[in-house]
């Protein structure tokens, strides 16, 4: 649950930080313990913590790596914490999405300007 804590209020009454969201997430991800891993433990949520990587626009508030970096560390407990933040995370969801969308497997994904404008977006 992610009620109470810190931040602005959320849809139903709750409200949570987004360091909170960001390690409930890591710890959800494998409830059933499916995902095991000799080389990162049972459930590899250690390997989750160390490789956080802020992307997009709003992730540029100055000073924003650095709490996330402090925040995580009390979730994390004993784990290491590394949040990696690009200067030019910015654009990162654009990069991202144009170097996917240029893969030859996607191509059958691809829709003609005629479709579009038949059926909108």
């Amino acid at each position: 649950s992610v009620s109470g804590g810190g931040g602005r209020g959320m849809p139903g009454g709750q409200s949570c930080g987004l360091s909170r969201l960001v390690a409930e997430c890591i710890r959800a991800r494998d409830r059933d313990g499916v995902l095991e891993s000799t080389c990162h433990g049972q459930d590899g949520t250690a390997a989750w913590f160390s490789s956080v990587v802020l992307a997009g626009g709003s992730s540029c508030f100055a000073g924003l790596e650095g709490r996330m970096n402090a925040e995580l560390a009390v979730y994390a407990r004993q784990q290491t914490v590394s949040v990696c933040a690009t200067p030019q995370r910015e654009y990162s969801a654009w990069l991202g999405a144009s170097i996917l969308g240029s893969l030859s497997t996607m191509q059958p994904l691809w829709i003609s300007k005629q479709e579009y404008d038949e059926n909108g977006p």
